[in-house]
């Protein structure tokens, strides 16, 4: 038993705060020591209050452990108070937490349990808790709204075969890497960001750190997808007549789809391994390990805008080269000499090459 207590205290650094304050709690109440240095024995999760005895003949309630803080002998009809507990998420431990010790020497019971209650209620901000949830509900909103066109568009895609072309293909994969993505995200707010109970759970739910995963690997895979649009518009423009488009798009399923495991794996491994990292369903976002993943989306991110620069690039070299071959254009046109409208209608199908594939 001891032995699986230690291995629980190692592998969760929240259990191991709470225990050390625990034990601090029933050794003197502001003793500084660490868990190391004491006997395996007196290491028992279960203990929860010490009774004590005065002799200046005054009531006292005792001092008591209440999972999160240490209420130390309080003169009854007095309320103590105690700095908000740094660990839980949401709390600011700038603020306080209060217990009210009774007349009769006991501690204040909640009226709908009959337990013992602390007031940690002053601990959160209620007015950046409302309008988090603000935002929040206005994401969702977004995240629905993006939703709902996306599936309209893939409608429209599926239903005309006139459209059906690589580009399309490329178009229909990254819609639908963005709805699943939204559906997740939504998921997320819904069953752990609004739920404090699966936030502070001492350990982790497998289906917690599973939808965090899949998560995070439909958003990498937007930026994939993301970068075989640019990639694909790229070569349309810059290698109008050496393209396979067969190879490519065999190449962007891959890629696509497959390439944001590869980071995923690395993450979730190391963030798995990690003790300090591993808890609270992985809902924090300044984890050491997020590098995993903003380092390809970086790169996806740096390689579409140069291909951006470079497609604007070729696209005004052949305007200025349209424009030097036909230096009277205008002088013509008055004069009621047809143009050139092979030149024109070359231009304009780059350009309608260029919005449609953006």
């Amino acid at each position: 038993m001891d032995e699986e207590f230690t291995e629980l205290v190692e592998s969760d650094p929240i259990h191991l705060v709470i225990t050390e304050r625990k034990l601090k709690c029933l050794l003197n109440g502001n003793g500084n020591f660490s868990l190391s240095t004491l006997p395996t024995t007196t290491q028992d999760p279960q203990l929860s209050t010490l009774l004590t005895t005065t002799t200046d003949g005054r009531l006292y309630c005792p001092r008591v452990f209440d999972g999160w803080s240490c209420w130390n002998e309080t003169p009854a009809g007095q309320t103590t108070y105690e700095p908000c507990p740094f660990f839980v998420l949401g709390f600011d431990p700038n603020r306080f937490a209060h217990k009210q010790c009774l007349k009769d020497g006991s501690w204040f019971r909640h009226p709908e349990t009959n337990a013992s209650w602390s007031n940690y209620t002053t601990c959160v901000d209620v007015e950046d808790l409302a309008k988090r949830w603000t935002v929040m509900t206005i994401q969702e909103i977004g995240y629905i709204i993006s939703i709902c066109a996306l599936i309209i568009s893939l409608i429209i895609f599926c239903s005309f075969r006139c459209l059906e072309c690589t580009r399309v293909r490329i178009h229909k994969h990254l819609f639908v890497s963005f709805i699943i993505n939204n559906i997740l995200w939504i998921a997320w707010y819904r069953a752990v960001v609004k739920e404090p109970g699966v936030m502070n759970e001492p350990t982790n739910g497998v289906w917690c750190i599973t939808l965090h995963i899949i998560l995070q690997y439909f958003l990498v895979a937007n930026y994939f997808w993301m970068f075989c649009e640019g990639f694909y518009l790229h070569t349309l423009i810059v290698f109008t007549f050496a393209r396979a488009e067969g190879k490519l798009l065999i190449g962007f399923y891959i890629f696509g789809w497959l390439g944001p495991i590869i980071p995923i794996c690395l993450y979730a491994i190391c963030r798995s391994l990690d003790p300090i990292e591993n808890v609270r369903c992985w809902a924090t976002q300044q984890s050491a390990y997020n590098w995993f993943l903003s380092v390809p989306v970086c790169i996806c991110l740096v390689s579409s805008l140069i291909f951006l620069i470079n497609i604007l690039r070729i696209l005004l070299h052949k305007l200025h080269d349209n424009h030097r071959r036909n230096p009277n254009q205008t002088i013509r046109r008055e004069s009621g000499v047809t143009p050139d409208h092979n030149n024109q209608n070359a231009i304009r199908k780059v350009w309608f090459v260029s919005f449609v594939s953006q």
